[in-house]
């Protein structure tokens, strides 16, 4: 090698480290880029209501970057939040008789949380609810046919398992 060929090869050997060194850089920016593209994105389905498809996004960003703490911390956040607000909406219907509704809120919570205590015991209220309605419409049934101890079974049964239930109550007297 000639002293000319090894000068260049010393001016390019420098010139060949920078450009890896800026290209790491580059794709370690365009890395947090995507992360925060993620995250924005994920907020942005949040606050347009769409907080299943928030999770996803967040889930997925996860997926890509499972050592990521901000991303885990934001699943877990976000999932509790859903959970909370879902259980808030089913119990609101359910107190106010739209059982199908309930039902469709505690169904959101399984899609997050499949084994959430709160949603299975609220599903079962809501069954229990929907027997006793149906129990009640029946002992009146009965009441206006004239079957008074058929009408009083049907309330004593729906007192057994909820002694304060209100319509139960005003029937039996």
């Amino acid at each position: 090698m000639n002293t000319c060929t090894a000068a260049a090869a010393a001016d390019v050997m420098p010139c060949l480290s920078w450009r890896r060194s800026v290209s790491i850089v580059l794709i370690c920016a365009l890395a947090a880029c995507a992360s925060d593209r993620a995250m924005e994105e994920s907020r942005q389905l949040y606050t347009q209501g769409r907080g299943e498809e928030a999770l996803a996004r967040v889930q997925q960003a996860l997926k890509d970057q499972p050592q990521n703490a901000e991303y885990r911390a934001t699943l877990f956040r976000l999932r509790e939040q859903l959970v909370a607000g879902f259980l808030a909406d089913a119990e609101t219907h359910r107190r106010q008789g739209q059982f199908d509704a309930a039902e469709n809120a505690y169904a959101r919570v399984f899609g997050i949380h499949p084994v959430n205590a709160r949603a299975r015991a609220g599903i079962a209220s809501v069954q229990a609810e929907r027997r006793w309605n149906e129990q009640l419409v029946q002992s009146e049934a009965l009441f206006s046919r004239g079957d008074l101890a058929g009408a009083d079974l049907r309330l004593r049964s729906i007192l057994i398992e909820s002694a304060c239930h209100p319509q139960a109550l005003a029937l039996s007297r």
